[in-house]
């Protein structure tokens, strides 16, 4: 069941103690994940975890802190893609703190919290309960020493209830509906809300891809790769379909946030200001337009245009033909002098061929053509971004900073309008992208192609 949205961890190996601190939570309406400690106890990676509260000592002694066995807890179950987090430690010695921020931080690296703050069993229980006001306000403490925490834990429980409130309005039943319950209840609630899911996927999904879908499903057939693959792009098929409705309700949201929330907002209008560096812009590029590459014929994946891959491309002539001409388009042409000329190569040497995606979503929702469309183009260095061309004709995206292979690779992704290619829809399918635009930029730069294809050339006369 994928219902681990839980964002506060707690490690403790006293039974009493965890069970106290869980129904102390549940009164204030916060799930979380319990962990004794135990290796074998471990879930694995978890996700979103905002919170933790760790016990010192979980060997059952009672005196030096297991500081080890809390590294080896934090690198299996919260990874750097965890995202930021602070931890509360169970303790009453002043030090232990700062000495198991130090620790994680050597230990794990970007697994480890932005801050671990202290708190004294003793002094958030009260006759034998524990204190859940008083421990928040603790927890609160911390987290206010780094306001921007605050405000993306307000924006995550946004993301959640609007989720939530999209469930209630495609599958509430019909204000006419008589009252049941137990099973009563259930089945009238299963029929219509298959049927609203269904209505969705009718329209995101292909005739072909849902019987595919059934085939996949029945009894009698075993669910090998190809199959786990079709499942997926039913669901994915599906998630298109709720998309817009998610963000309509986040934005419908109303604005009930907290006052730590609120007091950090003043902190982020102070650090909008200021110049963006260089390596601040290809950070954020990379955050709000590229997302991870999508496996499979996707709108905005990109693929580096290696020989196997232009092999796949329809009939386009020689492949150095065509890296001759993006070369021409994209790289400005170089002076007369050596000295430009050399550097002119040096820029052709240090960038690669690319392509991205295009393919209409309608098309590839309801009636997925044989081909699918490209726009090629150069991926060039951010150190030789004085060197290309400024003609109309080229879209550029960047700088951004993605990965590429081992390695780190800064620069400008720029397409060319006169390069349009195709490939069978089939064979790209196995080939596995470099990197993916998201759904905007995507759609600009469709738009901006088709606008450039439609310029008409025709004779005139300037004074």
């Amino acid at each position: 069941m994928s219902l681990a949205t839980s964002r506060v961890l707690v490690v403790e190996n006293q039974s009493d103690d965890a069970a106290g601190l869980l129904s102390a939570l549940g009164e204030g309406g916060i799930g979380a994940v319990y962990l004794t400690g135990r290796a074998d106890d471990l879930p694995g990676k978890l996700l979103g975890i905002r919170l933790a509260f760790l016990d010192l000592v979980l060997d059952g002694t009672g005196t030096e802190p297991s500081f080890d066995q809390l590294a080896a807890i934090v690198e299996t179950c919260i990874g750097a893609e965890n995202g930021p987090w602070v931890a509360i430690a169970w303790t009453s010695r002043p030090d232990d703190a700062a000495a198991l921020s130090a620790y994680l931080t050597e230990k794990v690296g970007m697994a480890a919290p932005l801050a671990v703050g202290k708190i004294d069993k003793a002094d958030v229980r009260s006759d034998g309960r524990w204190d859940l006001p008083k421990i928040l306000k603790l927890a609160h403490e911390e987290v206010a020493r780094l306001p921007p925490l605050e405000l993306i834990n307000e924006w995550e429980q946004g993301v959640h209830n609007a989720a939530s409130h999209v469930t209630f309005a495609l599958m509430a039943p019909p204000p006419t509906a008589e009252p049941t319950d137990g099973a009563g209840s259930a089945g009238t609630w299963t029929a219509p809300a298959s049927r609203a899911l269904g209505l969705l996927l009718r329209e995101t999904a292909t005739r072909e891809l849902l019987e595919a879908t059934e085939k996949a499903l029945e009894p009698d057939m075993p669910l090998d790769k190809a199959g786990v693959e079709i499942l997926g792009q039913a669901r994915r098929a599906l998630y298109e379909g709720l998309h817009p409705l998610l963000i309509d309700a986040v934005d419908t949201l109303p604005d009930d946030g907290g006052e730590h929330a609120d007091a950090a907002i003043g902190g982020v209008i102070q650090a909008s200001n200021g110049k963006v560096g260089d390596q601040e812009a290809a950070r954020m590029n990379s955050a709000v337009l590229l997302g991870p590459p999508t496996r499979g014929v996707v709108a905005g994946n990109v693929y580096e245009l290696s020989d196997a891959m232009f092999e796949l491309l329809h009939e386009q002539g020689e492949r150095q033909e065509l890296l001759d001409y993006l070369n021409r388009e994209i790289v400005r042409a170089p002076a007369a002098e050596e000295a430009s000329r050399n550097k002119h190569q040096e820029v052709i040497e240090a960038s690669f061929p690319i392509l991205v995606e295009l393919t209409p979503e309608c098309d590839q929702l309801r009636e997925p053509p044989p081909s699918v469309r490209f726009l090629a183009g150069l991926a060039v260095p951010e150190a030789y971004v004085k060197r290309l061309s400024d003609k109309p004709r080229l879209w550029r995206v960047g700088p951004v900073s993605v990965r590429r292979g081992e390695d780190s690779w800064v620069g400008r992704l720029t397409f060319a309008a006169r390069q349009p290619l195709t490939a069978s829809r089939s064979r790209v399918a196995a080939m596995s992208p470099w990197l993916r635009l998201r759904r905007e930029p995507t759609t600009d730069l469709r738009g901006w192609a088709a606008a450039q294809s439609a310029r008409v050339g025709y004779l005139r006369f300037d004074p």
